[in-house]
């Protein structure tokens, strides 16, 4: 009888499995990622070392690999991980100290790209470590009708102003969906003159540090969409979106409480983190300008009529960017959609102003 080796041993305690007629392992037996038996794990750490010392042997990129053969080879790198990636940074860059609370393996991943960003997106997308909650209440003291987290995206406007072809990119824009629709107040849906509005907060939060900071305070008025609604509820598919005039009827957009000023219209004080980009217009043309004020524009508010939720309809989101409302020296006034007073690139910069909590 032949002598019983580990080998041998691990087949006596398991037996050899069922062989198809092709001579080949089942594939249930073949799965990779398989979670091993007991004694095959314990294989692993037998033998004083052994595997250790086979795992040092390896290349960075055969040791990664092998992470993904099965839980227990995973499980062997990760308790010898600090041993086995400062072994193999020490190899390609010595003298780099003993670095005891050094990610040896992060280390090796970070110095292997020769300088190459190891995340693009945060490079490439400025808005990559910021996440937008909105929320929304169908009047200043009313409960919150809807708030939902969101990301943000590029948007690109091109305007003609006074003979002048203004392209605008890298815009700021949110859309948000709401998980559940949200049912609009009766007043929004009956005739007649109203002062209902709906209010919304945008708070800004740091992916990094779980921060947070107030964005930005718009409120839109009724009127905004009263007619366009009135057209738009038979649509046979029930789902309509309607492009809030924000333009005649001003959102306030900004910060703080809202006032009246001495023309009787609602306003908040200007978002002080905002920055214009009249410096980026053509020469000459900001000379004709006269004032320019921060507008929630295009905005769009996305509607449907469920039917089993009754005949009246539901907000179930809304997309929204930043633009200036011109006035100019001839008193003619312009929206500048997505003309952001905030572009995408200026955003980590501008962010640095917010009182983060």
């Amino acid at each position: 009888m032949p002598p019983i080796t580990r080998h041998g041993k691990r087949q006596q305690q398991h037996g050899a499995g069922p062989i198809s007629s092709a001579g080949a392992v089942p594939a249930t037996e073949r799965h990779p990622f398989a979670k091993p038996s007991a004694a095959s794990a314990q294989l692993l750490h037998d033998d004083g070392g052994l595997v250790l010392n086979i795992l040092c042997a390896l290349d960075a990129t055969s040791l990664a690999r092998m992470c993904c053969v099965c839980q227990a080879w995973a499980s062997a790198e990760v308790e010898n991980r600090r041993v086995l990636w400062r072994t193999l940074c020490l190899q390609r860059w010595p003298d780099l100290g003993e670095g005891l609370a050094v990610d040896w393996r992060r280390r090796y991943r970070v110095l292997s790209r020769d300088g190459q960003p190891l995340s693009q997106e945060k490079v490439e997308d400025p808005l990559a470590d910021f996440s937008f909650v909105v929320q929304g209440r169908w009047g200043a003291d009313a409960p919150v009708a809807f708030s939902t987290v969101v990301r943000a995206g590029r948007y690109s406007a091109n305007v003609s102003m006074h003979g002048n072809e203004l392209e605008f990119r890298d815009a700021f824009q949110l859309e948000a969906a709401f998980s559940a629709p949200v049912p609009l107040p009766a007043s929004w849906t009956a005739s007649g003159p109203s002062a209902d509005r709906l209010d919304v907060s945008i708070l800004v939060r740091s992916r990094t540090d779980d921060t947070v900071a107030h964005l930005i305070c718009f409120s839109v008025d009724k009127r905004t969409i009263a007619a366009p609604l009135a057209g738009a509820r038979n649509d046979p598919s029930g789902r309509f979106s309607i492009v809030a005039d924000t333009f005649n009827f001003p959102t306030a957009a900004g910060c703080g409480g809202l006032f009246t000023d001495g023309q009787g219209k609602r306003r908040r004080t200007q978002a002080p983190w905002l920055t214009n980009m009249i410096d980026t217009f053509p020469a000459g043309l900001e000379e004709l300008i006269m004032g320019v004020r921060l507008e929630v524009s295009p905005l769009m508010l996305h509607l449907a009529v469920e039917p089993q939720l009754g005949p009246e309809p539901h907000l179930r989101g809304m997309r929204l960017g930043f633009g200036m409302i011109v006035e100019f020296a001839d008193g003619v006034m312009q929206t500048l959609d997505g003309a952001l007073p905030l572009c995408v690139k200026d955003v980590p910069a501008t962010f640095e102003h917010l009182d983060w909590v």
